[in-house]
């Protein structure tokens, strides 16, 4: 299956800069702004718990959830840096912004795509949270080591590369390069030559 990909024509510069700003204000915002992120991400996480069966307890604007309400094992779960899907998202960001400033991928795909994993990675982080909340509130302070350390690390790993290989994916498809295409250098001096 040999199918021909079809060729698209990279976004005029001006779009281009447009989007390459929205990626790196996102950047910014996400940086700038970690501490908000988390407590909507503690937010969420809580509430899934509970839909779960481990009851919670969290607080408008914090970062940190309360998991076994109602038991006589409360513990209080904190999102910190390392823990935020934030330090996902970055990274993918930051590649997306260099692939649309090079021209690479029009914006329009860029954005669907980034859409997409972004929504990816924050499932796979939510399905980490919950069963870290559920392995503590059944097993204590040992579910939770065991839940947090290795369970969540390899969904987190799964998750993460399996996104970031749809999300590769996803650009490849969307190219404005054709297959046989020279490299970028031969190409820039055709469009001045044009």
């Amino acid at each position: 299956m040999n199918a021909e990909r079809t060729v698209r024509r990279p976004d005029p510069p001006a779009v281009r800069w447009v989007g390459v700003a929205a990626i790196s204000g996102a950047m910014f915002l996400l940086l700038t702004r970690q501490s908000a992120f988390r407590g909507w991400e503690a937010g969420l996480a809580a509430l899934l718990n509970g839909i779960v069966g481990a009851p919670t307890k969290w607080t408008r604007g914090s970062d940190v959830f309360y998991v076994g309400i109602g038991t006589n094992k409360v513990f209080a779960l904190q999102l910190v840096t390392g823990c935020s899907t934030a330090l996902l998202i970055i990274p993918m960001l930051l590649l997306a912004g260099v692939y649309v400033h090079f021209g690479r991928v029009r914006l329009v795909h860029m954005m669907i795509g980034l859409l997409l994993s972004c929504a990816a990675m924050l499932t796979v982080n939510m399905i980490r949270l919950v069963v870290v909340g559920v392995y503590t509130v059944h097993s204590g302070r040992s579910g939770f080591e065991l839940a947090h350390t290795i369970i969540g690390s390899l969904i987190v790993l799964a998750g993460g590369a399996a996104t970031l290989l749809l999300f590769s994916r996803w650009i490849s498809r969307a190219s404005t390069v054709a297959a046989d295409a020279p490299p970028i250098r031969a190409r820039m001096k055709e469009g001045a030559q044009e």
